[in-house]
């Protein structure tokens, strides 16, 4: 859902987990106060709900900085994108880092830390790709190695999962309805 003013966040729902950042982000912006957050956008958030998960010292999580060049890029910004995304498989709770719903195409970002230390985050994830995959998702995996050293590459990559997946999903989705 794209929030771009105080109306948009309204129809997003009062009472949710970003409303209050997201309300505070905009008065902020009306007020033309420079407050935010080192690795927020003005752009990314009016195009899809987020949270800045900035450590503060100007530098971004992998998974953010992909969102931002993914927001910020003229053919990736047409699309309606979510991030954490929580209602890919109906009565699971993990998320998916970045998706456009409507597609059904998302977007992970791994990084060894988080993916690859432990056996059983690998195997949460292979169980993850499996539902998403059972459910009709199409999910691309990004190191987050490659955004930070490669960044035009991982956007690249992303480029061309959706040109590839876009008319294939519509074609399913049109098929299933």
């Amino acid at each position: 859902m794209r929030i771009r003013n105080e109306s948009d966040l309204q129809r997003f729902g009062i009472g949710t987990r970003h409303h209050q950042q997201i309300q505070s982000e905009l008065k902020q912006e009306k007020h033309g106060s420079t407050n935010a957050a080192p690795c927020s956008s003005t752009k990314a958030r009016a195009t899809t709900i987020r949270v800045s998960r900035g450590s503060g010292s100007g530098k971004c999580a992998p998974q953010e900085m992909l969102e931002r060049l993914v927001l910020n890029d003229q053919v990736l910004s047409g699309y309606s994108w979510a991030s954490d995304f929580k209602e890919a498989v109906p009565d699971r709770k993990f998320e998916l880092d970045l998706c456009i719903p409507t597609l059904k195409c998302g977007i992970e970002t791994d990084g060894w830390a988080f993916h690859g230390k432990r056996k059983a985050s690998f195997l949460r994830d292979r169980e993850k790709d499996y539902l998403l995959t059972m459910a009709g998702w199409q999910v691309l995996r990004i190191q987050a190695g490659l955004i930070d050293k490669q960044p035009g590459e991982a956007l690249e990559r992303v480029r061309r999962f959706i040109a590839y997946w876009e008319p294939r999903q519509r074609m399913i989705l049109s098929s299933a309805l």
